[in-house]
Order: structure tokens, then sequence, then C-alpha cells
């Protein structure tokens, strides 16, 4: 990639080659580039010395067997479960088919994809305090907490 001034504010730059395998392609003024690199666009478009104010936010989520909660548990029924979105403003639980699917949080957390303790436990137990007659089941899924 080549950057040179943008025409009209030569503050900004702009992406005026590609380099391909196939060959250089010159990008004209007025063609817009698009950087889909996610969370990465940022450390992408810094290496081309190109400003883009997209910053990382790391989520938290982790999943039950609806099937395994109801097989193994004879004193919990289908409707003892989230049958549909159930969200406060701390978490989202949702059901997907046989999976129960609690999400929670974004978290600034630069580029580190491993769950933050403090916060992991903090989303352990707010999903305890919602769903008290799961308890053993979230606690015995804490390590499946993912991050993305």
């Amino acid at each position: 990639v080549t950057v040179g001034p943008s025409e009209g504010n030569t503050n900004l730059q702009r992406v005026t080659q590609l380099k391909t395998n196939k060959g250089t392609i010159d990008i004209s003024q007025d063609t817009e580039v698009l950087v889909a690199a996610g969370a990465w666009s940022t450390h992408v478009c810094s290496l081309m010395n190109l400003y883009c104010p997209v910053y990382p936010l790391k989520g938290y989520a982790f999943s039950l067997s609806a099937k395994d909660i109801l097989a193994s548990s004879p004193d919990l029924t289908p409707n003892d479960l989230p049958q549909r979105i159930v969200s406060d403003k701390y978490m989202f639980t949702s059901r997907l088919g046989d999976e129960i699917r609690f999400t929670s949080i974004g978290e600034f957390s630069g580029w580190a994809t491993a769950p933050t303790p403090r916060v992991k436990t903090e989303f352990i137990d707010e999903s305890i305090r919602q769903f008290p007659h799961l308890e053993k089941y979230i606690r015995s899924n804490a390590d499946n907490v993912k991050c993305g």
C-alpha cells in the first residue's frame, strides 16, 4: 500500500496505490478503500500511517446444554429454563435450540482475549443471581467462559 496526502486536506492521508500479486493498482482520489480487519483495523492502518478509530471490545460468553440439564435434573422442566431472550442492564441470555447462551459486558482491554479474572467472576455471579436454579451448571461451566 502506498499512501499520500488527501486532495483538499493535506493533513489527511489516503491510499494511493495497492500492491497485489497481480501488480500495482493506482487508486483514484474518489475511490474508497475498505479495511476489513475487525478490531485489528487500527493496527493494520497504523502500519500504513493511517488513522482508524476502531478499538477492540472484549465480550464474555458461555453456553449450557438445555438437553443435558434436563436429563440430569428430574426436578427441572423445560419451563424452568430460559425460552427466549432475557436481558437486563448486565446480561443477555438467549435460547438457541438446545443451547442456553449467556453473554455480558463489553470490556476495553486492548487485544487481550483471555477473561479478566475479576470480570469473569462477576459475570458468573450475575448469571447465578439471575438463574439460581442453574447454579451448579453455571459453576461447572465457569472454565468455559470465552471472550471475543
